[in-house]
């Protein structure tokens, strides 16, 4: 089994980001949830770009997840 990112549209018009599951070369499934939603292409790429940047500003300060700051 392989996956990828895919955009998939939703009958409101938006557009999610989601993980795709293949199987021999065919898609076998997906995340029921998205990692990104926005309402266009540029929306979505900017949101990567945030999320880029602000693993860029806290790559040395991870967090641990589960405890209670």
């Amino acid at each position: 089994m392989t996956w990828n990112y895919r955009i998939m549209r939703y009958s409101s018009g938006e557009l999610g980001i989601h993980e795709v599951y293949y199987e021999q070369d065919k898609i076998d499934g997906w995340t029921k949830e998205p990692i990104i939603v926005g309402d266009n292409v540029e929306e979505l790429y900017s949101i990567l770009e945030t999320i880029r940047t602000d693993i860029e500003k806290s790559k040395n300060d991870i967090l641990e997840y589960g405890e209670n700051k």
